[in-house]
């Protein structure tokens, strides 16, 4: 064993990891499959049992932990900073404000509009009938 140190001063071996042995991140897939069954057939033939395999040194990678220099004590009891809107000022500015209040006017206002004695917007769902004007 190497006297190597990690970030906070814990030794190496504290966090090295154990390469897979086959070729997914998971170990998924390593090993011999086990035999098929003859005319599926339950409960015959032997038993396998995975041993743990002894991990040499070559198995073992070493982890750095890295920590950005952002990432550093937060006081969770300063006062924040404030964001304050801007005033916006340009055509599609006033063009939004002048198309947005007529439509939604016309939304909220339309269906108590009655002509000929009855809404002048009415969706009647369960009859299938729109009446728009």
């Amino acid at each position: 064993m190497s006297a190597r140190t990690a970030a906070g001063g814990r030794p190496a071996a504290d966090i090295r990891v154990q390469q897979p042995r086959s070729g997914f991140a998971d170990g998924a897939g390593s090993g011999p499959r086990p035999a098929a069954r003859a005319n599926g057939a339950r409960g015959q033939g032997t038993r396998r049992t995975s041993r743990p395999q002894p991990v040499s040194d070559a198995d073992l990678i070493d982890v750095q932990e890295v920590v950005p220099s952002e990432v550093a004590e937060l006081d969770l009891y300063q006062r924040r900073e404030k964001i304050y809107t801007r005033n916006i000022q340009g055509f599609y500015q006033r063009l939004r404000l002048f198309t947005g209040w007529p439509l939604l006017l016309g939304y909220y206002g339309l269906p108590w509009l009655e002509l000929n004695g009855r809404q002048a917007v009415w969706f009647d769902l369960p009859e299938r009938e729109f009446h728009i004007f």
